[in-house]
């Protein structure tokens, strides 16, 4: 085995980082972040259910506790909203690769 998390999951990108968002019940935009792929993974004891879209009002993706997107092929961070209806302070953590 012997494989790194990275070799894994990865062509080796030369950036990698993982960042949190706490829910809201009103949409957010994710920072202005160059990527070139992203991964979503909703907390396990999370309440609530987070959403994300490319605009406050066209939230297409639903993760509940615990779902993960697998990974996402993006320019930049800030084409993404998300949000959480429930205004819970869900987390929701993002692994970047750039």
């Amino acid at each position: 085995m012997g494989a790194t998390i990275k070799q894994q999951f990865s062509d080796n990108p030369q950036v990698q980082d993982i960042r949190l968002a706490t829910g809201s019940a009103t949409a957010i935009n994710f920072p202005d972040l160059p990527v070139l792929m992203v991964r979503f993974k909703a907390y396990i004891d999370n309440v609530g259910r987070f959403y994300l879209g490319e605009t406050p009002n066209d939230m297409y993706w639903e993760l509940s506790a615990g779902d993960d997107t697998g990974w996402v092929a993006i320019q930049n961070m800030n084409h993404l909203y998300y949000k959480d209806p429930s205004g819970t302070l869900d987390k929701m953590a993002y692994w970047i690769q750039r």
